[in-house]
């Protein structure tokens, strides 16, 4: 028959050694959430703040630059409507 100091110390040495195996397991989970939230991540193709302000600043001055371009177009459908109409009416005359 086993005494008492015989008996705590294998109680002991089991709850040391099914707290190691839960440390490790809790480790892998944790590692292999990680894992696939990264990979979910990267599937749904998300930027970091960084380059989603870089290129959020690129749209803006592409923006400005069609913007310029609007502008330069109507003047020169401007112009083009304006001589049109003068070579008709000299055309007229």
């Amino acid at each position: 028959m086993l005494d008492l100091k015989t008996i705590a110390k294998f109680t002991r040495y089991i709850n040391e050694y099914v707290h190691k195996i839960i440390s490790g397991l809790t480790c892998d989970l944790d590692s292999k959430i990680q894992q696939i939230l990264q990979n979910q991540l990267d599937y749904m193709d998300f930027v970091n703040r960084e380059e989603f302000d870089i290129q959020s600043q690129v749209l803006l001055e592409i923006q400005q630059k069609i913007n310029e371009l609007e502008k330069k177009v109507q003047i020169l459908e401007s112009i083009y409507q304006h001589k049109l109409k003068k070579n008709k009416s000299n055309n007229n005359t």
